[in-house]
């Protein structure tokens, strides 16, 4: 069998506490310190409110899945 190294994100400084938190087996996202709604993928303000102060707030490690994602590779280009 081939051994095959995935790539990783290559975090910027919107999405850097993300992937820390991740590499502490952790779930994080931001909330806005104003509204409290939560927004992915992060940014610098927040869509509902318009304020700029949020927080990396840890999320419940149990919740429901509504939708996901499965990418599929060409094998060999054409």
């Amino acid at each position: 069998m081939i051994e095959y190294a995935k790539p990783l994100p290559a975090p910027d400084l919107d999405t850097k506490p993300f992937w820390d938190a991740c590499r502490e087996h952790e779930l994080r996202a931001q909330r806005c310190s104003a509204c409290g709604r939560f927004r992915w993928p992060p940014q610098g303000v927040c869509p509902s409110c318009y304020s700029w102060d949020f927080e990396w707030a840890k999320l419940p490690e149990t919740g429901k899945v509504y939708s996901f994602v499965v990418v599929h590779y060409v094998a060999v280009p054409a």
